[in-house]
């Protein structure tokens, strides 16, 4: 009987966060179905279930207590957000990782700066602290005479350190000359560009703070300074490849199907959720991580590119009718691997896993490069190698006459 009253207010606490959504768009939807389950199972939700048995009317929505649905709510929207924000950030990762198969890159180059003396605030340039890679300094934005306050030596806006110059119109980073760099087009130092090292000392995310103070201190010697200070800086430019190959890259990084699959993760919803274990339950501290999910979705696929690359060293293959992952072998010919595995079963076991076990008293698989020369050298005893070898090479060549005969 309690058990049958307990569902009854369970089903009262649904219907009535579900009475929030406003309509079937995404945007109205407040109380997503999947996330109905977690919300009535966390400790806010059961004490709200407990309240309204007590009341001895479970099917009474009106009776429910109001704070608890509010919090339930603002779990939802929570959730809501964090679904949101680690979607956006896969696609971005998608987006990056095909974009590294354009070849851009980061050039660097070396320059030497002259702060004449009596100046305002040494370089001249609005600086903003860099932690990603490459950490540095970014250069925003250059400064000129007009750009500086007669009373003001420092100016300070949020994260950004403005150093500025009196003595010409545009000041010395502006005017500092290039003295090497591995790309003829380097000419100037442009805003985007991102100091990464002052008289050749390399800057690192720790060390940030410290070449800001240094070219704080430059900016103060300059105006006690009678002859000018002379520094080199080195720069980083990233190079972009062309807008045409970038919007491809998106395209391709962002087809549906492709889209689809790393979207469908079950780790998505865990991740929403977790700020909010239900009942019982400990916290999974990895899933409030959101670098930590997106890397976990990511793993096998790039597992899977790494196996690409080592099998395709011999001659072999994961896709395809003749692929590892789709070869069906005859068993009565080609035993399992360790008494345990298929070939495509220890693959596919390899790329969720990132590990394979090998049966008791036995190390487990912990590479990419372990499981290719296990599954070669398991291939080559079965005298099945060549044959694969064989029937993989016949394909690409047909695929490739039958190419130049469409051409």
């Amino acid at each position: 009987m309690k058990e049958s009253t307990r569902k009854v207010a369970e089903d009262t606490l649904r219907k009535k966060l579900l009475s929030f959504n406003t309509g079937n768009n995404n945007d109205c939807i407040l109380v997503k179905e999947e996330n109905l389950n977690w919300l009535t199972n966390t400790n806010v939700g059961q004490q709200c279930i407990d309240k309204l048995m007590l009341s001895k009317m479970p099917n009474d929505g009106a009776k429910l207590d109001v704070n608890a649905v509010n919090m339930l709510l603002s779990f939802s929207r929570n959730a809501n957000e964090r679904c949101l924000n680690i979607s956006q950030a896969i696609k971005q990762r998608l987006i990056q990782t095909e974009r590294q198969k354009l070849n851009e890159k980061w050039i660097e180059y070396d320059i030497v700066v002259v702060v004449p003396p009596g100046t305002r605030l040494g370089i001249g340039a609005v600086l903003v602290p860099m932690m990603i890679s490459p950490p540095g300094l970014l250069v925003k934005k250059f400064l000129n005479t007009s750009n500086v306050s007669p009373r003001d030596e420092r100016l300070i806006g949020g994260s950004d350190v403005i150093t500025a110059t009196t003595a010409t119109t545009s000041g010395p980073l502006e005017n500092s000359k290039v003295i090497s760099s591995n790309e003829r087009s380097v000419k100037k130092v442009m805003p985007g560009d991102i100091i990464v090292a002052i008289n050749n000392n390399r800057i690192s995310q720790n060390t940030i703070p410290m070449a800001l103070m240094t070219l704080t201190m430059v900016s103060q010697m300059s105006m006690m300074n009678k002859a000018a200070q002379k520094m080199t800086f080195r720069l980083s430019r990233f190079c972009p490849a062309s807008k045409e190959l970038i919007l491809k890259a998106q395209e391709i990084a962002l087809e549906p199907n492709r889209l689809n699959t790393f979207l469908k993760s079950p780790y998505i919803l865990q991740y929403s959720q977790a700020t909010q274990p239900r009942k019982g339950e400990e916290v999974a501290y990895w899933l409030l991580n959101q670098n930590s999910v997106i890397s976990e979705i990511f793993a096998p696929f790039e597992r899977k590119d790494v196996l690409e690359q080592l099998f395709s060293k011999h001659k072999l293959t994961l896709n395809g009718s003749d692929g590892l992952l789709q070869k069906e072998f005859d068993e009565t010919n080609v035993k399992k691997m360790y008494d345990m595995y298929t070939i495509s079963s220890i693959l596919k076991k390899f790329m969720d896993a990132g590990e394979v076990g090998r049966g008791r008293n036995k190390t487990s698989l912990k590479t990419a490069k372990q499981v290719v020369t296990a599954v070669v050298s398991h291939m080559k005893a079965c005298n099945i190698y060549e044959q694969v070898q064989q029937n993989i090479g016949d394909k690409n060549k047909k695929r490739k006459r039958d190419k130049s005969t469409c051409l």
